[in-house]
């Protein structure tokens, strides 16, 4: 799953509530699974936040 952020519009602060969030609901919904959440910065200005199941 991924999810594409505007660099611009979110503060340092606001990006690590957001990443904060998705680890509570992920925890929340399948607490015995594990996952890697990548947050890359693309030179367009935009971000991508990866969510990826370890199987």
């Amino acid at each position: 799953m991924e999810f594409f952020i505007q660099r611009d519009m979110v503060t340092g602060e606001q990006l690590a509530v957001l990443v904060a969030f998705i680890f509570l609901v992920i925890e929340e919904q399948d607490r015995y699974k594990r996952y890697f959440i990548i947050l890359k910065e693309k030179a367009e200005g935009s971000i991508v936040i990866t969510i990826l199941k370890v199987l």
